[in-house]
């Protein structure tokens, strides 16, 4: 994607003076916000742009026909959606709603303006998520093997629809992170939690403090993995910034604190303000950058894949036995794990050559 195509959906946003277009590059255009993930998002906020009578036609167009797919690809999601989350609420069976799930439906002015690829929801503890195997299984959830229990904080749950795949990550840590571990207790959380309605299914969300938290360590750990900033993830950070009033904007100072992640949470700030001009108190630029001096987490941890591996072994105990299994299970997960990553039904050796092949490339990246 060209930067020009990205500044475009980025002023187009926030409603700040749109550049010139040429038509050759519509296409280009409607396929960016679709894999940005702001499509339907950008077809609401179009109209009310100061610029809306400039926009050429054929664009418009696209636009709508474009969202209008998408739109239809969400429905089964949605559906489905909803009915793991009865079956939960049946369960009685206490969980948070975490991403754009949530998000959705309290940040944007539609759920369908905030496209979900999966659901995120957090759990008391692991015994709870072990539990959901028999809940999820006549939903037709299937249990996907993980890496490990000390290299993974988190179990999949998928469901084929259709020649789709529609995925539950149930948690039981906030972050699928030994750094990032304890940086929130589920019963703090669910404590704080605000009542939402999805698909007409009452659940408890992050308050919007726990909720950008969870957002700035989602998206330090997405950039290790080496996923660039997309919009969708930007413009969540955005609004949150937004939505807070003085009083939040000091549980946030203060949740970065007790998580040591002020730094991160600075480092979100700073590229929210260098995308989309977010106005952020310098009160709280201050406070965040203080308290960032005496902690120990650093945004360059998660800049760097070997630098992040080696806090991550240190983080998971300070016994060199536990961290010598972490190692263990992080170098060769099961053969299970190793096919969800890789996505083939080679044999071990070729999947261990595969992880060797990756590892050293992001050595000496």
């Amino acid at each position: 994607m060209s930067t020009s195509i990205r500044t475009w959906l980025i002023v187009a946003l926030t409603h700040r003076p749109l550049p010139q277009l040429a038509e050759h590059q519509v296409a280009e255009l409607v396929e960016a916000a679709e894999n940005e993930g702001v499509l339907v998002l950008l077809e609401y906020l179009l109209p009310k742009h100061p610029d809306f009578a400039s926009i050429p036609a054929v664009l418009l167009n696209e636009i709508q026909l474009a969202a209008k797919q998408e739109l239809l690809q969400q429905l089964p999601f949605h559906a489905e959606q909803k009915n793991l989350f009865r079956a939960l609420n049946q369960a009685k069976i206490p969980f948070l709603v975490m991403k754009g799930a949530a998000l959705g439906n309290w940040l944007y002015d539609s759920p369908s303006h905030r496209p979900v690829t999966d659901v995120d929801l957090w759990f008391n503890g692991q015994n709870s998520v072990d539990a959901l195997a028999e809940i999820l299984r006549p939903l037709g959830f299937f249990r996907v093997e993980s890496s490990g229990d000390l290299t993974s904080f988190e179990q999949a749950f998928d469901k084929d629809f259709n020649g789709a795949k529609i995925r539950l990550d149930a948690h039981w840590a906030l972050f699928n992170s030994a750094i990032l571990s304890n940086s929130m207790f589920f019963q703090q959380a669910y404590a704080r939690a605000m009542p939402v309605t999805i698909q007409d299914q009452s659940v408890l969300a992050l308050c919007p403090a726990d909720a950008l938290i969870n957002s700035i360590g989602h998206r330090a750990l997405k950039n290790l993995a080496g996923q660039e900033d997309t919009l969708k993830w930007l413009y969540d950070q955005y609004l949150l910034f937004n939505s807070l009033s003085a009083e939040q904007w000091h549980e946030l100072i203060e949740r970065s604190a007790q998580a040591g992640i002020s730094d991160l949470s600075l480092d979100a700030i700073e590229r929210s303000q260098a995308v989309f001009n977010t106005q952020i108190p310098r009160a709280a630029i201050e406070a965040l950058s203080n308290n960032a001096k005496n902690e120990k987490i650093k945004r360059a941890w998660f800049q760097s894949w070997a630098s992040y591996q080696w806090h991550e072994m240190l983080a998971v105990s300070p016994k060199w036995s536990a961290r010598l299994l972490w190692l263990g299970q992080r170098l060769w997960p099961n053969p299970e794990a190793m096919r969800e990553r890789y996505g083939t039904d080679d044999p071990v050796w070729r999947f261990m050559l595969k992880r060797f092949g990756a590892g050293l490339k992001r050595l000496i990246s």
